[in-house]
């Protein structure tokens, strides 16, 4: 009579597949992982910068001191630097004229620049409106 032995279980070569299997999946879920927290990180900076630059840019149109009518009059060019940011602020008069050849006045192109340096690459944004200081002016009544 003959005796077949069942051997139960894994040998040690399909454990070692398993293994690897396993192991690769897990460094692909962490590369994942780790890829979208970086992009997250990024989306964050992207934003404040965004809403510093829209910060700035109403601060630049909208207050009305003695000194900032008088730049709004001839334009203005201006650096802030903050966290590793430098903001360029720089406002000057447009010289534009209507369909019937007159000079449109009061008019002014406001460009906001940001820089820095994410992973030793310079990073720049830039954005840029027309402004007609006049439609902000306080109304005294």
């Amino acid at each position: 009579m003959k005796y077949h032995r069942h051997e139960v279980g894994f040998t040690l070569l399909e454990a070692l597949l398993a293994l690897f299997v396993f192991s690769v999946a897990v460094l692909a879920l962490v590369e994942t992982i780790n890829t979208m927290g970086l992009a997250s990180t990024e989306a964050r900076q992207q934003r404040e910068i965004v809403s510093r630059i829209e910060s700035l840019m109403l601060e630049a149109t909208r207050k009305q001191t003695a000194q900032q009518t008088q730049e709004q009059q001839k334009g203005f060019d201006r650096t802030v630097k903050e966290a590793g940011v430098a903001y360029h602020l720089k406002m000057a008069p447009l010289e534009l004229r209507n369909q019937d050849d007159q000079p449109l006045t009061g008019l002014f192109s406001l460009k906001a620049t940001a820089s820095w340096k994410d992973g030793g690459q310079e990073q720049q944004m830039t954005v840029e409106t027309w402004v007609y200081p006049p439609l902000f002016a306080p109304i005294n009544y």
